[in-house]
C-alpha cells in the first residue's frame, strides 16, 4: 500500500505522477467522504490528458446526478462514475447505467474508469478494481492510500 499526503493545490502533480505510474488501462475505486477530493481529482487527471493531446479541457462535474460522464477524446478516455446515489447495486444496475460498456472502452483505448463509492456496490468484484484509492480529508491536505486488489 501506497500512501500519499497531497493539498487540493498539489492534486494536479499528484494527477500527473499517477498517469505516468499506470500506463495500461486502469479501474480505480475512489472512497472517502464527500468533500475529499474525489472528483476534483478526476478533473485534474482529465486536464492532465487535455493538455498532454492539446485538447481544450472537457467540464469535470460530480457526475452524482447523471451516475456517468465519458471523456472520450482525451489521449486516454477517462470513464467517471459516481454511484453515491445507488444502494447496494448489483450487475443489472451498472449494466443499466453503461458501466460495462464504458469498462470494455477504457481497456480497448488504454484509458481510466474512476468509481466514486464502490461501497455501494453490493459485491465489489463486480467492478473489477484493479487500484483503489482511499481518501481522507484533514484541513490543510488529504491523505491518499492507493492499494491493489
Amino acid at each position: 500500500m501506497q500512501q500519499y499526503k497531497v493539498s487540493l493545490l498539489e492534486l494536479e502533480s499528484f494527477a500527473e505522477k499517477f498517469i505516468a505510474r499506470h500506463t495500461h488501462a486502469t479501474v480505480v475505486g475512489l472512497a472517502g467522504e464527500l468533500g475529499a477530493g474525489k472528483t476534483t481529482f478526476v478533473r485534474s487527471v482529465v486536464s492532465v490528458l487535455a493538455g498532454s493531446g492539446n485538447i481544450s479541457v472537457p467540464k469535470v462535474i460530480s457526475p452524482t446526478f447523471v451516475f456517468h460522464q465519458s471523456f472520450a477524446k482525451l489521449p486516454r478516455a477517462v470513464e467517471h462514475f459516481d454511484l453515491y446515489r445507488l444502494e447496494k447495486a448489483g450487475r443489472a444496475s451498472l449494466i443499466e447505467i453503461g458501466y460495462y460498456d464504458a469498462l470494455d472502452r477504457a481497456r480497448q483505448g488504454n484509458g481510466f474508469v474512476f468509481v466514486e463509492w464502490p461501497s455501494h456496490v453490493e459485491d465489489l468484484s463486480l467492478l473489477e478494481l484493479d487500484i483503489h484509492l482511499n481518501w481522507e480529508l484533514f484541513p490543510d491536505s488529504r491523505i491518499i492510500r492507493e492499494s491493489t486488489r
